[in-house]
């Protein structure tokens, strides 16, 4: 299989070339920046912007599949307006340009974060723990952009009839021992705010970088018409959490739909396992190396 790869450069973009390569697929790789060490087996490397219409078309020519990971990753300082306005063009442009040269496997970034129960406006869960059928909630110009991406990928599907598009609901992405913290212990303080910043971001939840790559191959390689949507995360939560912290994120806490522990995830992986195959391990170092 032919496979382009958008955002190429990037933490996750730059594993699922890799994830492609080694088992046996043709890789066509681009993003706003080149890599710092391209891999040789790629067929071709371009550095351009999605948000250019008018450079995607060529791109698109005896590609089988797209994997766009093409996105800005949040809001940070670029502010609201053009995180949002830069990812929306991005999808659209690719959507397009892919639909319009014959591509009809799609493989879309989207975010846990779609959710609307993280990030910088979170709202109250429905209900706990989140599979893919709650509702998309999102308020902030990322996580709107992400639920967004869904619509577009999902009207891909209607224009193009016999296409297939999935969107990815990334949770936290970790690279084990990419982080200072993975090589020391933390202080109580750091830990104490380590586990806000992921109780914010993801309700605690993770998937390894590998393992994203992982689910975006066996996306591109399953035959599945329609758009289906698929939370990304580990078995596990990066630390047990409690009742307490659920009350003092939400201001209550949510109603449980069914017996779950602080070991348990509070997003779910089981639709991504039972049509895809897909199965995170748990690593065997210690919880301190997902840092």
């Amino acid at each position: 299989m032919r496979v382009l790869v958008t955002g190429a450069s990037g933490k996750v973009g730059s594993a699922i070339v890799k994830e492609l390569l080694d088992h046996g697929h043709t890789v066509v790789a681009t993003d706003l920046r080149a890599a710092e060490a391209p891999d040789p087996r790629l067929e071709a490397s371009h550095v351009l912007n999605l948000t250019d219409a008018a450079a995607l078309p060529p791109l698109m020519k005896g590609i089988d599949a797209v994997c766009h990971m093409g996105n800005r990753p949040g809001i940070s300082t670029l502010g609201e307006p053009l995180t949002f306005n830069d990812n929306m063009a991005a999808t659209f442009n690719v959507l397009h340009a892919a639909g319009n040269a014959g591509v009809r496997r799609i493989v879309n970034a989207s975010s846990i974060q779609s959710y609307g129960l993280s990030g910088s406006h979170p709202v109250v869960p429905r209900y706990l723990p989140i599979d893919e059928d709650h509702p998309l909630l999102a308020m902030d110009g990322y996580s709107l952009s992400k639920r967004l991406s869904e619509s577009l990928c999902e009207a891909f599907t209607r224009r193009f009839p016999g296409s297939q598009a999935f969107s990815l609901r990334f949770t936290g992405v970790k690279v084990p021992g990419r982080d200072e913290r993975s090589r020391r212990p933390m202080t109580t303080e750091e830990g104490e705010r380590h586990r806000r910043l992921w109780a914010i971001s993801s309700l605690w939840s993770y998937i390894r970088v590998e393992e994203a790559a992982q689910a975006a191959r066996l996306c591109c390689e399953i035959d599945r018409p329609g758009h289906t949507p698929l939370n990304i995360v580990a078995p596990k939560p990066i630390t047990p959490w409690n009742a307490d912290w659920l009350i003092e994120l939400f201001g209550q806490l949510p109603p449980f739909t069914r017996p779950t522990t602080p070991e348990d995830p509070l997003y779910l992986g089981e639709r991504a396992k039972a049509i895809l195959g897909f199965a995170p391990t748990l690593p065997r170092s210690s919880k301190a190396d997902l840092s």
